[in-house]
């Protein structure tokens, strides 16, 4: 290889010997095999036109460099070059900062004379970046405030860069309508303008970098936040530079763990220029990759989510889930190879340096890799938090989202499916426009979904069904009676598939509250009604969440008339009073065990035992007036029902009404004084069903008008609540999350009695005192009380 260059032999023979000795012994690692992997971290600013001077620099000579130092710009920036040859070899740091007097020369030319070069202010900031590479150098940088006078240059250049671009704009409009002389002058500044920005660039580079070093300090940091470092940052994104925006969405990313700079970030629209990075970066993977973890972080705020959707960035997103395959030339030579080549390529003979490249290109081989293989599972977590705001559920309608998750799931080859995009799934089926799209055209994709997680025991696919089934569309829910057998044969006895998935099959067989639905068959099949009684045991150590969904489940059942009559001879209701005295505290249990009694309540048989056999009437009064609202509306409409068909009860229940709404006024008739509190006197403390005086309460006329009817027990149901469209189902399930029908807080029965004439506290109690008069005045009918 040497032989035609004779001059090289003596000089360069034993490296090339140690060369091809390496080669020769090492260990053949193909690149097609190796994962690419992306930086974390940007790269060294390396060598800029500035500091490339054909001098060698030595550190004995670093007296002669600071004498420099006090002469003219020219001699200032060859001297600051020759400094910062120095400072970029590692071992020379330790020296120089022990020559307090040539950093203090350093940082005072920086301060004086920063304007009046560029070359000058970039070697001297390059070189206190060299220091900030290393935490113990960071002091001496603290000393000299180089950090603070680091951000006023950048700030004084940020302003001149948009002084620049509205002076090219405006001779961009002369020139519009001049001739070859005007658009000669536009070229002419488009060229200086070009120059000005590269060099600033340059600049910036070497601040941000440094500045982002001596950050690693908190206390510095939150000086920085201060002087407006969010807003700079924000503001260099716009750059087309491609090591600079690495380094900028480095340093963002950085700081976008505080709340404080989420603020900052927010109020310049960081969202909107990350776009633009992504947008115009679509090939530079590394970019591309740490602009994506910075959304991720920032997306943790619910206002940056909001954000990202208005700006329409869900759908560039989506570009990134999609796998694109490119074709790579790559090379087998290492780097000791390439070093080889550069050693010997001036010393080689025409036909050497011919056959070169031809040994090259044998070595080299095509590479097939996916392009957005390091980008999916960061979308997918982005995608994920945006799906946390149900705003935002309907906007990926308008995407490929949901077609592409249905592709990942069903084309899985491992028995879990990436928790990332499960996740997501779960999220977007608790849309109902969503669910439809995951339940695929004809059920197919509940068919696929239910066969993949019965095969692999996947509770969070389950999750996902679960989700899906919880819509009121009858016709999803409908897709699921197929299942029911599979789904009581798991609950009953889970074995391998494991309680999660367990439970999430009870919480879809508890959803299928479908009208024409017989659940006898499957409660006779697995002798459901035992199994229930079993786990609504207050003693049986049942999880709650399994407990909640038991109670729905009933609910859910006693749709039924004959399974509701099955529940209630088993003595499921005294287990839920004896539950509800349990679970007083969860709000949630309360609710479902309530809405069980409503049930039971619309079913002659069970009403019945429901009325006459427990206590639940008792407990449903004593939750009458409950500060949760879902909890007060169904006791309401519960009571009023019984109110019709038992006149005991009837009455029991209007006069705890009563007493309710004017225990201020019978506070004051038996002596005492109203307690302190809102309204007239407050009632915080006072509680009616407590009160001692129901015989003298206990009079008719307090409650009803004159040609007002008392009540029989004849009335049904469907007498009490007719509607337009015929009477209403007593299996139907309300809306919403609770599972209750939303109504106004004050009940039916309030509204009726007190004839829309009076103002109620919080607590539905009416504001006057003394009320009477108003009572025996009133005028209610059949009609108004229904």
């Amino acid at each position: 290889m040497l032989e035609d260059k004779k001059e090289c032999q003596k000089l360069k023979l034993p490296e090339v010997e140690h060369l091809l000795h390496y080669l020769a012994n090492r260990k053949t690692e193909y690149v097609a095999q190796a994962k690419t992997k992306l930086s974390e971290k940007p790269s060294d600013p390396g060598a800029f036109e500035s500091t490339e001077i054909d001098e060698q620099a030595n550190i004995v000579d670093v007296e002669d460099y600071m004498e420099l130092l006090y002469e003219d710009i020219p001699e200032k920036v060859h001297a600051s070059a020759l400094i910062l040859q120095l400072a970029r070899n590692p071992d020379n740091l330790e020296e120089l900062f022990n020559n307090e007097t040539l950093i203090g020369a350093l940082a005072r030319v920086l301060k004086e004379d920063w304007k009046s070069s560029y070359d000058l202010s970039i070697n001297i900031i390059y070189v206190f970046f060299c220091f900030s590479s290393f935490s113990n150098f960071h002091p001496v940088i603290a000393h000299f405030r180089i950090g603070a006078q680091v951000m006023t240059v950048l700030e004084h250049e940020l302003q001149k860069y948009e002084m620049w671009k509205e002076e090219l704009a405006r001779k961009r409009q002369a020139a519009a309508g001049s001739g070859k002389d005007g658009k000669r002058d536009l070229e002419k500044a488009t060229r200086k303008f070009k120059t000005l920005v590269k060099k600033q660039e340059q600049l910036f580079r070497v601040s941000f970098y440094m500045l982002l070093n001596i950050s690693e300090e908190l206390s510095v940091e939150v000086k920085m936040k201060a002087k407006g470092i969010v807003p700079m940052l924000c503001r260099t994104l716009d750059r087309d530079n491609y090591e600079l925006q690495i380094l900028i969405v480095s340093f963002i990313k950085k700081l976008s763990i505080f709340k404080e700079n989420i603020d900052e970030l927010l109020k310049v629209n960081v969202m909107e220029r990350l776009h633009h990075v992504l947008k115009q970066f679509k090939t530079c993977d590394d970019l591309l990759n740490i602009t994506l973890r910075l959304i991720l972080n920032l997306t943790f705020d619910r206002r940056m989510r909001a954000q990202l959707v208005k700006i329409g960035m869900l759908q560039t997103l989506m570009q990134y889930m999609i796998d694109k395959q490119r074709l790579r030339r790559t090379s087998m030579l290492d780097q000791e190879m390439r070093r080889l080549f550069a050693l010997v390529k001036h010393g080689w003979t025409a036909r050497g340096i011919k056959e070169l490249p031809t040994y090259a290109r044998t070595r080299d081989e095509l590479v097939i890799e996916n392009v957005h293989e390091n980008h999916k599972n960061i979308v997918l977590c982005i995608l994920y938090h945006v799906s946390h705001d149900d705003e935002h559920k309907a906007k990926f309608f308008h995407t490929d989202c949901v077609s592409l998750l249905v592709k990942l799931i069903t084309e899985s080859r491992e028995e879990l499916i990436d928790i990332e995009v499960m996740s997501l799934a779960v999220n977007l089926a608790c849309d109902p426009t969503l669910a439809e799209v995951l339940a695929g055209k004809d059920g197919k994709g509940i068919r696929i979904f239910m066969k993949r997680a019965f095969r692999f025991k996947d509770s969070v696919l389950m999750k996902m069904l679960r989700n899906i089934s919880e819509h009121e569309s009858e016709k999803l829910k409908m897709l699921f009676v197929n299942y029911i057998s599979d789904l009581g044969r798991v609950i009953v006895d889970p074995g391998d598939y494991g309680d999660d998935f367990a439970l999430e099959c009870l919480g879809i067989l508890a959803n299928l509250n479908i009208p024409d639905l017989d659940f006898r068959l499957i409660i006779e099949e697995y002798d459901l009604v035992e199994w229930i009684r079993k786990q609504l045991q207050p003693g049986a150590q049942t999880p709650d969440d399994v407990v909640l969904q038991v109670i729905i489940l009933v609910g859910t059942i006693c749709n039924d008339d004959s399974c509701a009559r099955l529940l209630a001879e088993a003595q499921v209701v005294q287990t839920l009073i004896e539950l509800l005295n349990a679970k007083q505290e969860d709000d949630e249990v309360v609710c479902q065990i309530v809405f069980v009694f409503y049930q039971l309540i619309f079913h002659e048989t069970t009403r019945n035992i429901l009325i006459k056999e427990t206590q639940a009437p008792a407990y449903l009064i004593d939750l009458m007036h409950d500060k949760n609202v879902a909890i007060r509306q169904v006791c309401d409409l519960t009571l009023d029902i019984i109110s019709e068909f038992d006149p005991d009860w009837g009455r029991r229940i209007q006069l705890e009404k009563f007493k309710w709404h004017n225990s201020q006024w019978l506070d004051m008739m038996e002596g005492g004084q109203p307690a302190a509190g809102p309204g007239l006197g407050g009632v915080d403390d006072f509680d009616p069903r407590g009160y001692d005086g129901d015989e003298a309460l206990n009079h008719p006329e307090l409650f009803y008008g004159d040609d007002l009817a008392r009540v029989t027990g004849a009335a049904t149901p469907d007498m009490i609540y007719p509607g337009d469209e015929g009477p209403p189902r007593p299996y139907d399930r309300p809306p919403n999350g609770m599972g209750f029908s939303p109504m106004d807080a004050t009940s039916l029965a309030d509204q009726a009695m007190m004839g829309g004439l009076m103002a109620y506290d919080e607590f539905d109690r009416p504001i006057s005192a003394d009320l009477l008069d108003q009572y025996q005045n009133i005028n209610v009918t059949a009609d108004d009380y229904r």
